[in-house]
Order: C-alpha cells, then sequence, then structure tokens
C-alpha cells in the first residue's frame, strides 16, 4: 500500500529497517548508509541516489529510519523508493511507494490538507457560510423544508387552484411561500411549476394537506391519485 504525501513539499518519512538474516530490527551500529544504497524514481524514471541518506533514530531498544526526502524528490505522482545494501549486506532489502496529493500533477489533485475546499477549483476558496463561500446552513434549512408529495383524490378532486396530498402536518398554512413541481416520469425529472402555495390546511382527520395555489392553472386539474409532487 501506497504512502500518501503532498506534491513538492519536503517530507520525512519514518521506517523500520530488518537486520540481514534475522527478524530484529537494524539500529544504527548495524547499517551506516552508503551512496547508492538508497535510490528514487519517479514516475517510472531512471533511477538515481537520494539527496539525503536515511538516519537511525533510536527508539527504546530499536530504532527506525528517517527518509528525508526534499520537494524536488516529491515532484512526480508515484514515487518508489528502493533500499539495497552493497555486499555484505547489513540489512534485508527494502521498497517502498508514494503517491503525492495537493497539486494539478499529483497522482490525486485533490488536497487533503486544504480544510477549505480541498483544493478543488470548482468550490470557492471561502470558509462555509461566510460572504461568497458555499451557503451550507441556508441550504441546510432550505431541505429540511422540502417535502415530496403522493396526490390523493379520496376527499378531493384537483382543481385549478388546489389539490390534495398525503401528508400528516397538522399546523395550518404550514406550507405558504413554497413552491410546487409536478413531476414528470418520462424525463424522471421535477420540470412542471405548479405555482406558489397561498394557503394549506389539514384534511380528513390528519391524513392528507389540501394546498390552495396561484396563479391557478388548468394542469393543477390533470393531476391524479398517486402522482407525485414537490414542494420547495
Amino acid at each position: 500500500m501506497s504512502d500518501e504525501y503532498k506534491y513538492g513539499v519536503a517530507v520525512h518519512i519514518y521506517k523500520p529497517l530488518i537486520k540481514r538474516g534475522v527478524v530484529d530490527f537494524a539500529v544504527g551500529a548495524d547499517w551506516t548508509p552508503a551512496a547508492g544504497d538508497v535510490k528514487i524514481s519517479i514516475d517510472g524514471g531512471a533511477p538515481a541516489n537520494v539527496t539525503n541518506l536515511p538516519s537511525a533514530i533510536t527508539m527504546g531498544n530499536t530504532a527506525m529510519w528517517d527518509f528525508s526526502l526534499t520537494s524536488g524528490e516529491l515532484t512526480g505522482k508515484k514515487i518508489r523508493i528502493t533500499v539495497a545494501d552493497a555486499a555484505t549486506k547489513a540489512v534485508e532489502d527494502q521498497f517502498f511507494e508514494i503517491d503525492t496529493y495537493g497539486h494539478a500533477s499529483a497522482q490525486k489533485v485533490v488536497d487533503f490538507t486544504d480544510g477549505v475546499r480541498m483544493a478543488l477549483s470548482c468550490l470557492p476558496n471561502v470558509a462555509v457560510d461566510a460572504a461568497g463561500g458555499i451557503p451550507a446552513t441556508a441550504l441546510s434549512a432550505l431541505l429540511s423544508r422540502m417535502t415530496l408529495g403522493v396526490v390523493t383524490t379520496a376527499g378531493f378532486s384537483p382543481t385549478a387552484t388546489a389539490f390534495e396530498f398525503t401528508d400528516t402536518e397538522a399546523t395550518a398554512n404550514h406550507y405558504i411561500g413554497q413552491a410546487v413541481y409536478a413531476y414528470k416520469p418520462a424525463t424522471a425529472l421535477f420540470k412542471q411549476c405548479l405555482g406558489v402555495i397561498t394557503a394549506s390546511s389539514s384534511q380528513g382527520g390528519g391524513t392528507r394537506t389540501r394546498l390552495t395555489l396561484s396563479p391557478g392553472s388548468p394542469t393543477l386539474e390533470a393531476l391524479a391519485s398517486a402522482d407525485t409532487v414537490l414542494l420547495v
């Protein structure tokens, strides 16, 4: 599995190395890296010596190794690192891979360190709810008001200005000011605006709601039982 680091940003990567022929981690006394022991390949290019040889960091009775990569060594999509000590080997051969992120030329364009928009240019580079930013609070309030309705003709036939849908909302005029859209099965879209609600009232013992719309439209009279409408 690849490690992930930001494109073009120098980084310290910490890895264990295994002593040759045993199962213990190598410590600083076990291996002194030399030029050519650690190679780097960027996007499948020709391998080159790393700029900085790894160094051991003591961790109690063992150690981890610090691979310090420069910003230039992180300018690719996929970075491959190999460790192969020259004979006689003091450590086992090692390989690890890096995927970069946070740049147009990285393996992943998304910038996980960008807490505002993750470097996605399709989003405004402004904090949520700030001026020019995504109005998350307003959108949440709008979505909480949206209602899907199923038309019922059980107690009332649609007219040019009113219809009923299955609903348990008991508050009178709860839906005033919302627009009503008709569902078009042929396109699977809510396309036709039937009008704006001017009154709503609970009917049938709280099992349905009658909506009065303005302006009136003959289209309302064409609504049939089980048709779907969207209140926004």
